[in-house]
């Protein structure tokens, strides 16, 4: 799916379009929300707009470029994540 997604971003570069493609990666465990790509293990907040619909305001997001870079951040979400048995 992502090596789709970007191989038909490529197709439509020249028409004029600016796309971007952004990354985030959360984990929801025991009714707590962490940002899983933060450098500090901080709780997040949903919040509710509008606008928006349902957010969370502090989570990072990353402007991705490749496939690459999806894999990168993905791996390194995995590793902070939580891993117990149910």
């Amino acid at each position: 799916m992502i090596k789709d997604l970007f191989k038909r971003l490529n197709q439509n570069k020249n028409e004029n379009k600016k796309i971007k493609v952004k990354l985030s990666y959360l984990e929801i465990y025991n009714e707590t929300i962490i940002d899983l790509l933060s450098d500090t293990k901080k709780t997040l907040l949903l919040a509710e707009n509008e606008s928006k619909g349902v957010y969370t305001p502090d989570l990072e997001e990353f402007a991705i470029n490749s496939v690459e870079e999806i894999l990168f951040f993905i791996m390194k979400g995995n590793e902070k994540r939580t891993m117990a048995s149910t």
